[in-house]
């Protein structure tokens, strides 16, 4: 193709493509700008601080009211553990709110946390920790930052701890630990 051509194709391009009918046009006014509404949730998780609970509260998600314990399952963030926050929770699996997880068929999650079930409106949720150690032996603070942190959510009057063994769990309650709380939250 001589030069002549290409110089030919290339003005016919700008033709067509110029002449598609398209006008520029200035700034079309469509009203204000979106903003986001909803009901606004707040998590309250118990992390330590100087070998006390002390109450965080992060956002929530509407329709996720057991959302707290996932958060506490993945521990302090940059911004907590500069304040001096920290969690004692081992880097294990928590699953919440099944009656007995073992008994359900539902086996221990590959990651932590792994699952997070409604409750089945009874004011009890189950914890259950992926861990052979059976809760009776978990250290008071393990058991009080998850009983405090499950019982800060609406709804929720006593908490079972258990692991994935089959047998009944250990029931208690955030003021079992009223002796770990922060005087900012007595």
């Amino acid at each position: 193709m001589s030069g002549r051509h290409v110089v030919t194709v290339l003005a016919a391009t700008v033709v067509l493509v110029g002449g598609c009918g398209v006008q520029p046009t200035g700034v079309t006014r469509v009203g204000a700008l979106p903003t986001g509404q909803g009901p606004v949730v707040n998590n309250t998780i118990y992390f330590i601080k100087d070998g006390r609970l002390v109450p965080v509260v992060r956002p929530g998600l509407p329709g996720a009211p057991l959302m707290p314990l996932w958060q506490l399952g993945y521990g302090v963030t940059d911004n907590e553990r500069r304040a001096g926050l920290d969690s004692t929770l081992p880097g294990v699996g928590l699953v919440a709110g099944l009656p007995d997880p073992s008994r359900d068929g539902i086996r221990p999650p590959g990651a932590p946390p792994a699952a997070i079930h409604e409750t089945d409106g009874s004011g009890t949720v189950t914890v259950a920790l992926q861990t052979t150690i059976r809760p009776e032996k978990w250290p008071r603070l393990w058991q009080a930052q998850i009983v405090c942190t499950a019982q800060a959510i609406p709804g929720v009057k006593k908490v079972e701890l258990n692991i994935f063994d089959g047998r009944p769990g250990r029931t208690v309650r955030c003021a079992d630990y009223r002796d770990l709380l922060s005087t900012a939250t007595n």
